[in-house]
């Protein structure tokens, strides 16, 4: 019994990671197609079915980009906040290193599937400094053939 509960919770945290991933996809498709947070919203619920709760702070804080694109004070794409770069930095090496297992000759697997969710160069280097010399250089590696 305890192993079939162990082996439900692990799938299940495979499926709640894989719907975190969609949501950014889902998420980047809809700003690619909205002029407005409302638009923004309205797609995350239609298309994709997010709850209003869910879709509201995406919504403002696209609109807010939009507002500074127009007045010229900001870049194309919003960027993440220090904390949020550092846990996308932080789950892109998750899944280098669940991909890999600390396996150089598995390099390509990872370059395969991790490549969709490449972090900012910055807070990669910035985690890459937290952990060990071996795995700091697996995650350049990786990153820097991927990137190209």
């Amino acid at each position: 019994m305890n192993k079939l509960l162990l082996l439900c919770l692990h799938a299940l945290s495979g499926c709640a990671k894989r719907v975190e991933r969609d949501r950014v996809q889902e998420l980047a498709a809809c700003r690619r197609i909205s002029t407005s947070g409302d638009a923004l919203g309205r797609c995350l619920m239609i298309k994709y079915d997010w709850d209003p709760a869910s879709a509201g702070p995406p919504k403002a804080a696209w609109q807010r980009h939009l507002d500074s694109v127009r007045a010229g004070t900001a870049t194309l794409e919003p960027s993440e906040s220090a904390e949020e770069a550092a846990a996308h930095a932080r789950r892109w090496a998750d899944c280098v290193f669940r991909e890999t297992g600390g396996d150089w000759q598995k390099e390509s697997l990872a370059k395969f599937n991790c490549r969709s969710d490449l972090p900012d160069v910055d807070a990669l280097l910035s985690y890459a400094k937290t952990i060990g010399p071996d795995s700091s250089r697996l995650l350049l590696e990786v990153y820097s053939e991927t990137e190209r």
